[in-house]
């Protein structure tokens, strides 16, 4: 028995294992297939349409999460950047509340979410009291400061928030970093960041947008100190006060 399967052994290992293994066109069916099914209703369009938003929010972000080491919080915790967050806390906790609150307001908040709609309009007191962002909110503000371009892609935004969303013991680890099917886990409009992981975000931004081989000898504390108060701060309080936003506080 052991002789006559010999062939048909290695003809079901170069299919991917029978049942229990893919091959790679069986892999990037399944991923396609995946995509077209997830983003049907808040993507709709065409299979590329949908393919290129589950790429970029739930396929690479993740990805660039496991296979890339993630020390960033460390340096966040240095004394000379937390100084300059601390500095800067005001006015980006007036930028969390707006763009929390203008994602929430608008006509199509929420995506194709299904029957979660109730629940988020029941959380919109919670909200206000302890304003949370998700990844359109960020990427409005991104939007609307003009900080979109060759440093900073939609993709990088998503890696960006999906390490800020993550735990900081999965975030610092050394380890494959894991995720279950549990939904907060999932990077969706339902994903969102607390204010201390907006902060932490916000400085992930600043490292991507002004990249070290641009900063030169200037230390990483003086680039986000400038980017803040130059580039990101101005251009949110500009654009929430257009609109008629409220800006709690200045820098």
């Amino acid at each position: 028995a052991g002789g006559g399967g010999g062939g048909g052994g290695a003809e079901e290992e170069a299919d991917g294992g029978g049942e229990k293994l893919l091959v790679l066109h069986e892999f990037v069916n399944a991923v396609v297939r995946v995509a077209s099914l997830r983003c049907a209703t808040d993507v709709g369009g065409t299979v590329a349409d949908r393919l290129r938003a589950a790429m970029q929010r739930y396929v690479v972000p993740y990805a660039a999460a496991a296979i890339e080491p993630d020390t960033f919080c460390s340096r966040l915790r240095t004394p000379r950047v937390a100084a300059i967050l601390r500095k800067w806390e005001p006015s980006l906790m007036s930028i969390l509340a707006a763009y929390a609150t203008a994602v929430a307001e608008a006509p199509d908040a929420g995506g194709g979410g299904g029957g979660g709609g109730g629940g988020r309009r029941a959380s919109a007191a919670a909200k206000a009291r302890s304003p949370l962002i998700n990844l359109a909110g960020v990427s409005l503000m991104l939007k609307e400061a003009n900080q979109f371009g060759e440093t900073l892609s939609a993709t990088d935004v998503a890696i960006l928030f999906t390490r800020s969303n993550a735990p900081t013991e999965v975030a610092e680890g050394g380890g494959a970093l894991t995720y279950s099917l549990d939904s907060s886990l999932v990077l969706d409009n339902d994903a969102e960041l607390s204010a201390p992981e907006f902060v932490q975000f916000v400085g992930r931004v600043a490292d991507v947008r002004v990249p070290a081989d641009r900063r030169g000898a200037t230390p990483f504390e003086e680039t986000l100190d400038a980017w803040l108060g130059l580039q990101l701060v101005p251009a949110c309080r500009k654009a929430v006060q257009a609109r008629g936003g409220r800006w709690h506080t200045e820098a």
